[in-house]
């Protein structure tokens, strides 16, 4: 949401501090299959976020970055035995990728503020290519 909102002008805050409390934890639950779930929705979201929110400018420089980290998740759940999550999330990815195009364009048509704007907001969040790594690798990383 910050991405749109973002793109159509307005400013988001970023507060590290701030605690969302859920009322029922549906798709995170302790058992395996909800775990599961949880993981296969949450790399799906990841990648179709990029998709749909950052511009060709973006993606083409951190295409290497998002596609080390996607194959490094991927291999790591077939390692520890989970090749029905590692296939389903890029099954996932793979069905929704139309959909998230088609949003995608009218995100860009509607955007009202340039890429170097944008990349200005974004670039605080990480501070650094480093950064970025950190952030990204960190929960794949046993």
């Amino acid at each position: 949401m910050s991405f749109r909102a973002n793109w159509q002008g307005f400013r988001t805050l970023l507060v590290p501090g701030a605690v969302i409390y859920h009322k029922v934890a549906a798709t995170s639950s302790r058992d395996r299959k909800g775990r599961d779930r949880f993981d296969i929705m949450r790399r799906r979201n990841y990648i179709l976020t990029l998709v749909k929110n950052y511009p060709a400018t973006f993606l083409a420089r951190y295409l290497p970055f998002i596609v080390i980290s996607h194959f490094i998740n991927f291999f790591l759940n077939i390692l520890r035995g989970r090749w029905q999550v590692a296939f389903k999330i890029q099954y996932e990815i793979a069905r929704m990728l139309p959909g998230m195009l088609e949003k995608r364009r009218s995100i860009m048509l509607g955007r009202e503020i340039g890429n170097r704007e944008m990349r200005a907001l974004c670039s605080h969040k990480y501070g650094s290519l480093i950064g970025f790594l950190r952030k990204k690798l960190a929960p794949v990383i046993p």
